[in-house]
């Protein structure tokens, strides 16, 4: 990082047809004092730190399967455990699942559906109604940081996936560090938050998209700029 500089790592493998990919580059337009820059999943390793420890924050985007499920992953437990800010978008939101369930509850086997069909535990599974480019409410749960955060009760928010948050397992981030922190009206998971982390959140929703609907960043990647704007690095100078 090159003086004051705010960098933040877009861990996920960039695709032209990916809308959300559109929708992160042009939320950096409305941000011109942060850089963006794309990370390969297969570039980073089991030490995460190497490849990420000059970013000021970490954006896992959407856009699965990843080329590596295993370099997303050791994105994700660096972020978490050196409390640099984490925000996990669709995919994103999948994989933070995976992380916490492995590392933190000690589940190594937990498996997502569209990497490991058939593999046991599922944590991660295929939705009976995949929710591709629809709209769904949120609700946020009273007492997370998200609902502070967003200062609404509920919002309307777009997806565009097919896998989600087995219920069957939901259990697990129930009394949690990692907790719920939305549902939608349905009652099922769409939004993950580290109660403890300077900023942590895992949304199986696209916040990004906000600027290609609204014109304006979401309240919740405004938010991550600004903390990020507030993290020194170790190649701050």
């Amino acid at each position: 990082m090159v003086g004051n500089t705010v960098r933040i790592a877009l861990v996920g493998d960039r695709k032209s047809g990916v809308t959300a990919h559109y929708a992160i580059e042009r939320s950096f337009e409305m941000a011109p004092d942060i850089e963006p820059v794309w990370v390969p999943t297969s570039s980073i390793g089991e030490f995460a730190r190497d490849s990420l420890q000059e970013f000021n924050a970490i954006w896992c985007v959407p856009g699965s399967p990843y080329e590596s499920e295993a370099g997303a992953i050791a994105a994700i437990r660096y972020a978490r455990e050196d409390a640099r800010p984490f925000l996990g978008t669709g995919a994103g939101f999948q994989h933070a699942v995976l992380e916490y369930v492995r590392t933190v509850r000690g589940m190594d086997h937990a498996s997502h559906a569209e990497n490991t069909p058939g593999a046991f535990p599922q944590l991660i599974s295929r939705m009976p109604e995949p929710l591709v480019d629809q709209s769904l409410r949120v609700n946020f749960v009273p007492g997370t940081r998200l609902y502070t955060l967003m200062q609404v009760e509920e919002s309307t928010e777009v997806f565009d996936c097919s896998f989600g948050l087995n219920a069957e397992w939901e259990n697990l981030f129930i009394g949690a560090s990692l907790r719920i922190a939305a549902r939608d009206d349905a009652g099922e998971v769409r939004a993950l938050e580290l109660a403890h982390h300077r900023f942590f959140y895992a949304l199986l929703y696209e916040p990004e998209r906000n600027v290609l609907n609204g014109g304006a960043l979401h309240p919740v990647v405004e938010s991550f700029f600004k903390v990020a704007r507030g993290v020194r690095t170790t190649a701050s100078v």
